[in-house]
C-alpha cells in the first residue's frame, strides 16, 4: 500500500509518503536439499519526506529523508537514509533524471531514468499546453514518485 500527501506551489513542493507492504512480507530464497542455506528476503516499511524546488519550470531538484524498517530477525536494514533527484522535462511527456540515495543497509546507490508519459499534451490547444506548464498543475497531473516497496534480506544462516 502506498499513501502520500503533497503540497505544491510554483517553485516549491513537499511530499510525505508511506510504503507499507501487506500480505506475505517475508519469503525464503535459494534453499534446496543440496544447498541448505536459508537466505530470507522481506519487504520494507518505508516512511519519507521529500522537498522539491523548481530551478526552472523544466528543471527540478529534490532532496529527501526516509526511514525504513523490516521484520526479519537478523537484518541491519532498519534505519534512516537520504535521497536526492535532479529531473529535466525534455518535451511534453518526456522526462529524464538522476537519483542518488544513501543508507546503512544499501549504501550509496545511483540511478538514471528516461520516462515517457503517453497521452501527454500532444492533442491539446496552445492555451491548454501553457496552462499545464505551471508547476502546480504539473504536480497535480504527474504520477506518484514514491510507490515502489523496497526489499531487504537477512544474513546467511545454515538450516539444521
Amino acid at each position: 500500500m502506498a499513501a502520500g500527501l503533497e503540497a505544491a506551489s510554483n517553485t516549491l513542493n513537499s511530499n510525505a509518503y508511506a510504503l507499507i507492504p501487506v500480505g506475505t512480507t517475508n519469503v525464503p530464497y535459494n534453499s534446496t536439499e543440496l544447498n541448505p542455506i536459508d537466505y530470507n528476503g522481506g519487504s520494507l516499511d518505508t516512511y519519507g519526506l521529500e522537498n522539491g524546488y523548481a530551478i526552472t519550470p523544466d528543471f527540478k531538484a529534490y532532496v529527501g529523508y526516509y526511514y525504513q524498517n523490516g521484520d526479519l530477525l537478523k537484518n541491519n536494514i532498519d534505519g534512516s537514509g537520504v535521497n536526492g533527484r535532479l529531473a529535466y522535462n525534455i518535451s511534453d511527456g518526456l522526462t529524464t533524471g538522476v537519483n542518488l540515495s544513501y543508507d546503512q543497509a544499501f549504501k550509496t546507490r545511483f540511478s538514471a531514468d528516461l520516462k515517457y508519459r503517453f497521452g501527454g499534451n500532444s492533442y491539446k490547444t496552445q492555451s491548454e499546453k501553457n496552462m499545464r506548464q505551471t508547476p502546480v498543475i504539473q504536480a497535480l497531473t504527474e504520477t506518484v514518485r514514491h510507490r515502489d516497496v523496497r526489499e531487504g534480506d537477512s544474513e546467511f544462516s545454515f538450516l539444521e
